[in-house]
């Protein structure tokens, strides 16, 4: 299924938009979340970056349940699927308005597919930058204490 270029530059601009910023407060509230005592290592963020590029949309959320189950960042995970599960059920169609309707309830749920995709990966990529950012300051933080 191919996107039309309106959907792509609509992606990029809620990217852009809304998703990097939510990104900023998903992992700042990560971060005062009193469970989680250090941030996601290095290793799951490329972990997760990997299956995010390579992957189908249903793979990512299988990787993610699977990081649940094994209880690694376990907090981070469990919130990471509430934000994809609601981007999902509700804000794609709705808050986005990027889904167009198609011939076929299947055209229609591989375009959603794709789409959710493509908004989990942008999500997922300022989650990664920000985790980044804020270990740089715990490192600085450190280093200056």
């Amino acid at each position: 299924m191919d996107l039309i270029e309106a959907q792509r530059k609509k992606i990029w601009l809620v990217s852009d938009t809304i998703l990097y910023p939510e990104a900023v407060i998903f992992m700042r509230e990560l971060v005062e979340h009193e469970e989680v005592k250090q941030l996601p290592k290095d290793a799951q963020m490329m972990g997760l970056l990997n299956i995010i590029k390579s992957s189908k949309y249903d793979d990512v959320l299988d990787y993610i349940n699977h990081q649940i189950v094994r209880n690694v960042d376990k907090v981070f995970y469990e919130k990471l699927l509430l934000a994809l599960t609601t981007m999902q059920r509700k804000r794609m169609q709705e808050e986005f308005q990027l889904v167009i309707p198609q011939s076929t309830k299947q055209a229609e749920n591989a375009e959603k597919k794709e789409l959710l995709l493509l908004l989990a990966r942008e999500f997922i990529q300022h989650i990664i930058a920000e985790n980044d950012m804020l270990q740089v300051g715990e490192k600085r933080s450190e280093s200056n204490g």
